[in-house]
């Protein structure tokens, strides 16, 4: 080997290295195992004592936790008049106390049991576990049988910001007495309706009403004016966790283009117009519902206006649209039909376009000039010469039946037409009677007949000079009440009835 190159460089090792390597290690190691042979119950014993001291301290010191266990209604207010009993997991009782809202107890680590009670509250048993130091809160409800009914089926799934509607619910009370409670509103309603207080009696339901108002500058992301807000609602009695809750939808402010065509700028008394029309487009990416139109104008004119599809309906001058779809649109024809009384003059209206979510509704104006006023009139037609013979056999002139043609010469219908003998002092009744004296409402361009008995007083034998006897007429003026205008028109028939006797 040459002379540079020491043992660690060889690639081989002797048996006397080996040995005095290990003898080495031993020499190391030997005085701890010499040791342990003297002393080793010894150490063994302290290790054991160690273990018992620490599962002595965790057991009596160190697993005791300071624990406050609090009673409250479901509000949080707390209920003090309570009796409070702990017990451990095997239902031996550890603490008995009452008339405090709050006891605090040294218990270590594990499962307890309790048993809570309070008057006009229902007993609670139940258990809570510690873990570590803390609070431990009991809520106790109020010991009623009442229940909301109906509130996930009636509010409604979908709204729109700016909205502001009722919304009815049952509440039923199957309590012996009657209940005083308040309604509370959380959820995404905690802010947009107000707590409702309301007496229901013994065994009974009840409706409850309340307002929702959802302000029209909530905010929305793009994606949600989009699709809308996923929301729940949720509607609870005070002091109970007796609620119900609904999911709803709510979308952003609609984009909506209301407007009014072709509707008339002139008309006549008496005529009639259906091609004005009012158009609703909805151009949001969500339906939009419960809208109504209304054609506000005067309210002596208010029957001139009508939605087509509602004539002959009670107040045809209101809709209800029930819904219109995203991107789509509806349009309304509307009927103007102007009395044949109306006078020359201007009407000024407006449509209006509301709903619970427009705030304020939209309006559209117009103007409508009445330009002449319909014809009315009446006219009279009668046999104008009567001639009457003496009756031997009776002694006295017969009588004789003519008819009296009264003709509504008019646009208008004309009510309450009474006929009269006119100059009834000198042609009285032995002369002219009339069987019939009103006629019914006589319609635009119709006729009428009434009976009249023509005769001669007895008092004519022999002077048989004949009697001019005139007719007049009255009915109630179709205009009256515009200013100027008399209750009745009155006239009389164009020239005489000549009654003859004739001599025998």
């Amino acid at each position: 080997m040459p002379g540079d190159m020491d043992r660690f460089d060889s690639t081989s090792y002797n048996t006397d290295d080996i040995e005095f390597e290990e003898e080495g290690i031993m020499a190391i190691l030997r005085p701890g195992i010499d040791l342990l042979k003297k002393n080793g119950k010894l150490i063994i014993a302290a290790i054991i004592l160690l273990i018992v001291a620490y599962v002595a301290f965790d057991f009596f010191i160190g697993s005791v936790r300071e624990v406050t266990v609090v009673i409250q209604d479901p509000e949080g207010d707390p209920i003090s008049n309570n009796r409070f009993r702990l017990y451990d997991s095997a239902g031996e009782k550890l603490e008995s106390e009452e008339g405090n809202d709050r006891y605090v107890f040294q218990l270590r680590g594990g499962e307890y049991r309790y048993t809570v009670d309070a008057p006009q509250y229902t007993t609670q048993k139940s258990t809570f576990t510690v873990s570590e130091s803390g609070r431990q809160e009991i809520v106790l409800e109020k010991n009623w049988d009442v229940e909301i009914v109906d509130f996930e089926d009636n509010f409604p799934s979908q709204w729109i910001a700016g909205q502001k509607r009722m919304v009815e619910f049952l509440v039923k009370n199957d309590d012996s007495v009657a209940r005083n409670v308040s309604l509370l509103f959380e959820g995404d309603l905690k802010d947009w309706a107000s707590t409702r207080e309301v007496t229901i009696p013994a065994k009974s339901t009840q409706t409850v009403a309340f307002e929702v108002s959802i302000p029209r500058d909530t905010d929305f992301d793009k994606k949600e004016k989009k699709s809308g807000k996923e929301l729940t609602a949720k509607a609870r009695i005070e002091e109970t966790n007796e609620k119900q809750e609904k999911d709803f939808k709510l979308f952003s402010a609609p984009e909506i283009d209301f407007k009014i065509s072709s509707f008339p700028k002139g008309m006549d008394a008496g005529e009639v117009n259906t091609k004005a029309k009012v158009k609703i487009e909805n151009e949001s990416d969500f339906p939009i519902e419960n809208l109504t139109i209304t054609i506000e104008v005067p309210e002596r004119t208010q029957n001139w206006f009508q939605f087509q599809e509602k004539s002959g309906e009670p107040e045809p001058w209101t809709i209800t649209i029930p819904r219109i779809d995203a991107d789509s649109d509806m349009t309304k024809t509307v009927r103007v039909d102007v009395a044949p009384t109306a006078k020359i003059e201007t009407i000024t209206g407006k449509v209006v376009l509301s709903a619970s979510f427009i705030q304020p509704s939209i309006e559209e104006t117009f103007n409508l000039e009445i330009e002449n006023t319909a014809n009315f009139g009446l006219e009279l037609t009668v046999k104008d010469t009567v001639k009457v013979d003496w009756v031997p056999a009776d002694r006295d002139f017969e009588e004789i039946i003519e008819a009296v043609k009264v003709k509504n010469i008019g646009d208008v219908a004309l009510d309450g037409v009474r006929i009269t003998v006119k100059n009834s002092l000198v042609c009285s009744t032995d002369w002219i009677e009339l069987v019939q004296e009103s006629v019914p409402l006589l319609e635009p361009r119709s006729t009428y007949e009434l009976n009249m008995i023509i005769s001669a007083p007895i008092a004519q034998r022999g002077n048989e000079s004949r009697m001019l006897c005139k007719l007049g007429y009255r009915y109630y003026n179709p205009l009256a009440g515009n200013p100027g205008q008399p209750d009745f028109k009155e006239g009389e028939l164009e020239g005489e009835i000549a009654v003859e006797p004739q001599p025998d």
